[in-house]
């Protein structure tokens, strides 16, 4: 019994030792989109040491009903409310699309704390410069904050922080509540491990038909390939598998059950049939959060912005012209 114990334990070693040195030997491809190819209303700004790249439109008629902030999930950027900025324009909102650090066209830098109390400091820095660039009328406005998915951590977090300037918060299938992560954050920081996890995004992420499944999955049917195309783009930017590295480290959600009694109206819209946050999470944000109005999505999976449009189009104006007149 105990040779045999000592020869498994030598044959795990080794094996150990194996899997260790292996991931350095395998290829990975280089980057093959510049990260400045982005689209023609694109701006950068340089926050708190961080590049950020958002897009703006502004209503074609000169009275600003409101201002929006839309924020993508994980592995999204501003493409994700390709179908929803134009509306909300020409319903006479202001609307600022921005993308994550480490995602769509903004700053890879590997030492960006990815929690959303950092994130949220973030986004109210990069709304406040924008604030200052508007008319004081329409400065001096509240946000309605909007996030999809991890976006949805990450405008909560900004609503807790600044509850007086949050006119209105939307969750849509919103990531709100954190799994263990203390084992995967631990676990990461073995070098080998990260370097599989690059090899790991090279082969199956950032592969068209592979990504193309993981897409519909989120989307509930086939996507296109302009669809496939759009989300692909900015996840081949070199830096993109060592920022999900550094989010898998630092992510970490403010508590939902923080925003009771925020006095911040908040809406839950959610895909009925979504299998990556399923509907029993946003009964658990009801649980939480009674003032909670939910929002069911008929047909629709992960991504109701994208698959069901005009009926997210719809909702989603009809709560924001819902919201209480500001003074």
């Amino acid at each position: 019994m105990k040779k045999f114990a000592g020869t498994t334990l030598i044959v795990l070693l080794s094996l150990f030792i194996l899997l260790s040195i292996i991931p350095y030997f395998i290829s990975i491809s280089s980057a093959s989109v510049n990260a400045d190819a982005a689209f023609r209303e694109s701006t950068y700004l340089n926050v708190d040491g961080v590049t950020l790249h958002f897009r703006q439109w502004t209503p074609p008629a000169a009275a600003i009903q409101g201002k929006v902030l839309l924020v993508h999930g994980l592995g999204g950027s501003t493409f994700s409310w390709r179908n929803n900025t134009d509306y909300l324009a020409e319903n006479g909102y202001l609307v600022i699309a921005v993308d994550l650090p480490g995602f769509g066209y903004s700053d890879r830098n590997p030492a960006v704390d990815h929690s959303q109390k950092e994130r949220s400091s973030l986004l109210w820095a990069l709304l406040d410069h924008i604030d200052q660039e508007l008319d004081q009328n329409t400065g001096d406005r509240g946000w309605i904050l909007v996030g999809h998915s991890m976006g949805g951590g990450t405008v909560s977090a900004m609503t807790m922080d600044k509850p007086a300037r949050t006119r209105g918060l939307v969750l849509v299938d919103g990531a709100v509540f954190d799994r263990d992560a203390n084992t995967a954050g631990t676990l990461v920081l073995y070098p080998p491990l990260q370097q599989w996890i690059k090899i790991f995004f090279d082969r199956r992420i950032t592969d068209e038909d592979r990504f193309a499944d993981y897409l519909a999955s989120a989307y509930g049917r086939e996507p296109s390939e302009s669809e496939v195309d759009g989300y692909l783009a900015p996840l081949k930017i070199e830096g993109t598998a060592d920022s999900i590295i550094e989010l898998v480290k630092t992510a970490k959600n403010e508590p939902i059950g923080n925003l009771k009694n925020s006095g911040v109206p908040i809406v839950a819209i959610w895909g009925e049939d979504d299998t990556w946050i399923p509907l029993a999470q946003a009964e658990a944000i009801i649980d939480m959060l009674p003032e909670t109005e939910l929002v069911i999505i008929k047909g629709a999976a992960h991504c109701p912005m994208e698959t069901h449009d005009q009926v997210f189009n719809d909702q989603l104006l009809q709560f924001i012209r819902s919201l209480p007149a500001e003074n």
